[in-house]
Parts: C-alpha cells; sequence; structure tokens
C-alpha cells in the first residue's frame, strides 16, 4: 500500500487485480479475494484509467492479479489463483 511521510510517498507491496465488471471468472475471483479480507487494487480494463494501467503491465485479458513491489512486478497469475500463497506474499 502506499505510505507518505513528510511529503516522502513510498510504494510497498500491492496487489493488482485486473478484470472487467461483465466478466464471470473476475466476479467469482473478487468474492473469493473479499471473503479472505485480501487487500488489492482493482482495475476495471473498460475504463481509460484501468486499460492504461494494463497497457503499463501488457496485461491484456482478464483476470490477471499481479504483485507489485516499489513499482517492480514481482509475481503475476492468469489462471490459477492461489489465494494462500497470495496472502502469503502480502505479509
Amino acid at each position: 500500500m502506499k505510505t507518505c511521510e513528510k511529503g516522502s510517498c513510498k510504494i510497498g507491496t500491492v496487489l493488482y487485480f485486473f478484470g472487467k465488471e461483465d466478466c464471470p471468472e473476475c466476479k467469482k475471483l473478487k468474492e473469493i479475494l473479499t471473503s479472505r479480507k485480501v487487500i488489492y487494487a482493482y482495475f476495471d480494463i473498460s475504463t481509460v484509467e484501468g486499460l492504461s494501467k494494463a497497457a503499463y503491465y501488457n496485461i491484456f485479458e482478464v483476470p490477471v492479479l499481479l504483485l507489485v513491489e516499489n513499482g517492480k512486478e514481482i509475481k503475476r497469475w492468469k489462471e490459477n489463483f492461489p489465494v494462500e500463497e497470495i496472502e502469503k506474499l502480502l505479509q
């Protein structure tokens, strides 16, 4: 998550979720993450902001989970979403 102290911002480890509102797999994944209280930043690729962020990380299909640390991609999941592994990486 983003933390700011005295005007300087540092980005820690964050989970990006790329999806679309009309995607059934995205809806299921969102329900699982929410029920497990996993904190993530959601980007809908049907919006300008979401599509821009997806293009930056070369994401062309959904759903995709992306683990980012200090602005750099650490891990990407496209088909299998191991929620327990993701929770451990976010701790």
